[in-house]
């Protein structure tokens, strides 16, 4: 008896209108993404977030992280969903304008509501794609006019370039953040222990500050293997001069534990949360 074999004649065919349903639905879904993209970019529909840094040993406010939010809708679920898709996006320039311009102004609005000399003299941290750090002296001096036309010295700027990000040409890198560092500019490598490449980056950036992922600080007071791996960066960030700052703390418990082992610097809801307007 010869077996049924007339499901390999019509698998091709199958697969492939399968194939055209994915990609009709793929660059449906790709269209509504760009469209609400340019959206949100047009009527600056962005959110701006301040959360406070604070040295643990002393309890002083060092400055606050400013981040912007899109709104959440059915294209994009989450922050992190839609600059997902901005970073793979040809718009991450435009929007990375639109964001730092954003957050500088609300940033300087802020301030001056305030006025306190705490707050005149804390740094502000800015999230910043490796793409936008061009190795050119335009890209570099429109940023100084920036951060000068709203009165924010840069020897107060600290840009966090993440660790989940991808960079390329490293020794190349590394010239363009000395030619910031050369007016003022430092650096922070953002969500370190998430990715895979956080020593060859420690090495090439040389960062002033070294920002743990949350998920390493997340009930740390009961977890002996990040317990020691943070131990080991301590010591390292202590010997290389750099300062090392805990991401995410949420329990007073994890709070104590990262200020008895001599963590710098903590970030996270337990000492602040993110708010529309300086704490």
């Amino acid at each position: 008896m010869q077996p049924n074999l007339s499901f390999i004649r019509e698998k091709p065919l199958c697969s492939y209108l399968r194939y055209l349903s994915i990609r009709k639905r793929a660059s449906n879904n790709e269209f509504n993404k760009l469209k609400e993209l340019h959206s949100v970019m047009d009527t600056k529909s962005f959110t701006t977030y301040f959360q406070p840094l604070v040295e643990l040993d002393t309890g002083k406010k060092i400055g606050y992280e400013v981040f912007n939010r899109p709104p959440i809708s059915q294209s994009f679920p989450s922050t992190e969903n839609f600059y997902d898709f901005v970073g793979q996006s040809d718009l991450i320039y435009r929007v990375e304008e639109i964001c730092r311009t954003l957050s500088l102004e609300r940033y300087s609005s802020s301030i001056q509501d305030q006025q306190g000399r705490e707050e005149m003299e804390s740094s502000i941290f800015l999230n910043v794609h490796p793409k936008l750090l061009k190795n050119s002296v335009d890209t570099l001096m429109s940023t100084i006019q920036l951060f000068n036309k709203y009165q924010i010295p840069t020897s107060r700027v600290v840009f966090e370039i993440s660790e989940k990000t991808s960079i390329e040409e490293y020794k190349e890198f590394e010239k363009v953040l000395s030619q910031y560092r050369l007016h003022g500019f430092r650096f922070a490598l953002d969500d370190v222990g998430s990715g895979y490449n956080s020593l060859i980056t420690l090495v090439y950036l040389k960062p002033e500050f070294i920002k743990l992922d949350k998920m390493l600080i997340q009930n740390i007071d009961q977890d002996l293997t990040k317990q020691q791996l943070v131990k080991m960066l301590t010591e390292f960030s202590t010997k290389s001069q750099t300062k090392l700052v805990a991401e995410g703390i949420e329990r007073n418990e994890e709070l104590v534990f990262l200020k008895e082992h001599g963590v710098h610097i903590g970030q996270g809801y337990a000492i602040g949360k993110p708010k529309q307007h300086l704490q």
